[in-house]
């Protein structure tokens, strides 16, 4: 089954952009060998969070990974890619705490139908 991704919720009031530092390099697929949710030939390539405002204290996590031959490196095996990148999709539901964890910075920005996007600004 083919999806796109990218960012949705039922009504999607709000539209916007994400951006994150690891906490280390590679932080994200140590994470994932360490505790057991990919092989070694596995490469995280990128991850959907979910949050539910009824419930703070964990997120549901999908993490995208690919598996690489010892010739391919993730930016030519997605580009080259004719019927959609090969991913595994492991989902766990995390702490908040730990899930925040993973980055030293993570910025959001959320606008109504994502009108602010790219926008530039004057404080009054």
């Amino acid at each position: 089954m083919s999806e796109t991704f990218m960012a949705g919720v039922q009504y999607n009031d709000l539209k916007g952009t994400s951006a994150a530092d690891e906490q280390d390099v590679k932080q994200i697929d140590r994470w994932l060998k360490e505790n057991h949710h990919i092989d070694s030939n596995d490469s995280f390539v990128g991850l959907s969070m979910h949050a539910n405002g009824t419930n703070e204290q964990s997120v549901s996590v999908s993490f995208f990974t690919i598996n690489l031959e010892v010739d391919q490196n993730i930016p030519d095996l997605i580009t080259s890619s004719q019927s959609g990148v090969p991913v595994k999709k492991i989902n766990i539901d995390m702490n908040t705490s730990e899930f925040i964890r993973l980055f030293k910075r993570f910025n959001v920005t959320l606008s109504i139908s994502g009108l602010m996007e790219g926008e530039e600004y004057n404080e009054q």
